[in-house]
């Protein structure tokens, strides 16, 4: 896959959105050879041959010493008095391409001479993005189609392409690269094209040529039959080509006469694509204006190309690796990232590449050139889940806010949300943003949330639950004693998270949550006692009363809530949970009576009155309690008391049992082995 410089004269601006992985040309410098000749007398296909073969045992020759620039220069000369040519020059700045040569009637010839390009070459520049916003469409279609022209003499990337494309949803067809399956091109979304690419620009009279090799040979019948697009010079939509195509028996390469197609071919055979497509060409040179503007006039959303030479293990790692990041296929065929990370946008592709010195070989850098539409990406991608729950049993609804990269709205028939593999209603969709209406709970409200375009999937971000039983006891003077057992159902998205491809996840530490519609339970007070604070009159207390607890607000006029509600953050990095849980059971008889009085009143039997429970849990004021949670996010049982501020008498405990996590992130994802050592150390005991 060493491919260089190779086409000198291809036509001006081929416009269709394919993905090359071959030989490029040079920036134009005019070299030795002949001058341009206006056309002559008509050239037979024998002629023709005659002189393409001559060329071609003339660079075998020459491929046994000297550089490709002195090969070329050398070829130009030979070939310029040849009766066949009225001109031949070397292609590139620096003559390292190959020779671009007219025949006698102005047809455009091309031997591609790029030498054997080693694997990798040292970044020379920076490379320049077109637009500097984000741009998160995928395509709306399944359709992609990987073309080849190359031979065997490099590697094949499209069996890894296909996979990572499977995977995102798309229908991938193999195809062969001739002219007539470019010529019969469905409008499709994705299209990639691994193949030998040149541009040159004014080597012979000012012309500029940009063209990208075929797989169909150069015969007297396809002459024939391609006549009236080899016409043309710089206007032509064919143009014949010698290049490398494989290798025999020994390992010596091949030289193959095929055709190769131009800008002109794109436009005059209306190669069209499909909103938000991309466009891939996986082959040196073809960033080239005249080819990356058809393709994008023709509808390519995105277009990537490469700016010069390429070498073929450059080109094919870049390839893999821009298509893995922008499906999330976390394919084994590159730099797989632990854990695995989600789809990415170009940009964000582009940087990672430029980090790692993938983006350059040598002067020649990838480019990404967008288009039409908004396409960028080619799966949708989920950033993180935030909740805001309905606040009571009865009233209010549940929404879920997806932040990530989703493209402009397709239209309620072509996208859809899922929760649990049940369907939400997005009612609200933004390219970084989709609020859902999702249930309070049941089907569908907690699992796996997956945003779907198309038929092209996002990663799936769990939505975790979990239903912890928490006992609220109060006991006063004796056996005076109130008792709240409140079962709290809350959920939150406690997975952690790439800002950018190649980076480090981040665990998130302030998740907020408050707890679910269906959390209930149950209250009871009972017992007596005797406050011997003043022994000369004691007061004796009698306390009764059960009910139960919901998570709303009372009916207008009632004595007392009836209410259980819970409400914190979650911090993933240290495995905490900051709660507060609040319960209020009554109304809640109390009888008093002393030597002289005996009365009885009703009031709440409450969990955190005035704050003051937490100020006995905690000892510092701090409305919460913290809970903690194991590397599967389980919640471990624990037992916290103490006494109330100004009053003696009075100690308040709250105890909790253990309780696993539903749709828990993947165990790579929870809080740190050192955090977790630590935590055996640092937890206060049951």
């Amino acid at each position: 896959m060493h491919r260089r410089s190779c086409l000198a004269a291809l036509a001006v601006a081929v416009a269709a959105c394919l993905i090359l992985a071959g030989c490029g040309g040079g920036d134009g410098v005019k070299g030795g050879g002949g001058g341009p000749v206006g056309p002559t007398a008509a050239v037979t296909f024998a002629e023709r041959k005659a002189g393409m073969d001559a060329a071609e045992a003339k660079l075998k020759q020459l491929w046994n010493s000297g550089t490709p620039t002195s090969q070329n220069r050398a070829l130009a000369t030979y070939m310029a008095t040849l009766p066949q040519f009225s001109a031949a020059v070397p292609i590139g700045a620096d003559d390292g391409g190959g020779v671009i040569a007219t025949f006698r009637d102005g047809q455009v010839y091309v031997v591609c001479n790029d030498g054997v390009l080693p694997d990798s070459a040292a970044e020379q520049a920076a490379a320049v993005m077109d637009s500097p916003s984000v741009r998160s469409g995928v395509p709306r279609g399944r359709t992609a189609i990987l073309m080849r022209a190359m031979g065997a003499g490099w590697a094949d990337n499209r069996p890894s392409l296909k996979a990572m494309l499977t995977e995102a949803g798309y229908n991938v067809s193999l195809r062969d690269g001739s002219i007539e399956n470019i010529r019969g091109l469905p409008k499709t979304d994705v299209f990639y094209f691994d193949t030998h690419g040149d541009y040159t620009t004014g080597d012979i009279a000012g012309v500029k040529i940009a063209s990208a090799w075929t797989t169909t040979p150069v015969t007297a019948a396809n002459d024939a039959a391609y006549a009236g697009e080899l016409a043309g010079g710089a206007n032509a939509s064919l143009v014949r080509w010698s290049a490398k195509g494989h290798k025999d028996s020994t390992g010596k390469w091949v030289i193959e006469k095929r055709y190769a197609i131009t800008a002109q071919f794109i436009r005059k055979n209306g190669i069209a694509f499909k909103a938000n497509s991309l466009v891939y060409m996986d082959c040196c040179y073809l960033d080239a204006a005249p080819f990356r503007n058809a393709c994008i006039a023709g509808g390519a959303s995105l277009y990537v190309g490469w700016t010069g030479p390429v070498g073929g293990t450059t080109g094919g790692r870049a390839a893999r690796f821009v298509f893995d990041r922008l499906t999330g296929a976390n394919s084994s065929a590159t730099t797989k990232e632990d854990p695995p990370q989600r789809p990415f946008d170009y940009l964000a592709v582009y940087n990672d590449l430029k980090s790692r010195h993938w983006d350059a070989y040598g002067t020649a850098l990838i480019r990404f050139t967008p288009g039409p539409g908004d396409g960028g990406m080619l799966a949708p991608s989920i950033h993180h889940i935030e909740m805001h729950e309905a606040t009571e049993l009865n009233i209010g609804i549940a929404t879920m806010e997806i932040k990530g990269l989703f493209g402009q709205d397709p239209g309620e028939t072509k996208r859809k949300v899922t929760v649990g593999g049940t369907m939400v209603q997005a009612y609200q969709w933004e390219p970084d943003s989709i609020t859902c209406l999702i249930p309070r709970f049941g089907a569908g409200s907690v699992g796996d949330v997956i945003v779907q375009v198309g038929e092209h999937k996002s990663n799936a971000v769990p939505l975790t639950e979990w239903e912890v039983p928490f006992t609220y006891t109060h006991t006063s003077f004796g056996n005076l004693k109130d008792v709240l057992h409140m079962n709290v159902h809350f959920r939150a998205d406690v997975h952690s998270y790439r800002d950018k491809p190649g980076k480090t996840p981040i665990k998130p530490t302030a998740v907020k949550f408050l707890s679910m519609v269906d959390t209930d339970g149950n209250w009871a007070s009972s017992g007596s006692g005797t406050d011997n604070t003043n022994p000369e009159n004691p007061v004796k207390h009698s306390w009764s009363g059960s009910g139960l607890l919901f998570n709303q607000s009372p009916p207008p006029g009632a004595i007392t809530l009836q209410v259980v509600r819970a409400s914190g953050t979650i911090d993933v990095e240290t495995g905490t949970i900051q709660f507060t849980v609040s319960g209020a059971g009554g109304p809640k008889t109390i009888d008093n009576w002393d030597k002289d009085n005996h009365h009885w009143q009703t009031e709440g039997s409450a969990e955190n009155e005035d704050g003051r429970p937490y100020d006995a849990l905690n000892g510092s004021g701090v409305p919460y309690v913290k809970v903690r949670f194991d590397e599967n996010f389980g919640i471990l049982a624990r037992t916290v008391s103490g006494t109330l501020p100004g009053h003696p008498e009075a100690t308040v405990t709250l105890k909790w049992s253990a309780a696993a996590a539903s749709f828990p992130p993947l165990p790579d994802e929870t809080p740190s082995s050192v955090v977790r050592l630590l935590d055996q150390f640092l937890r206060p005991a049951a």
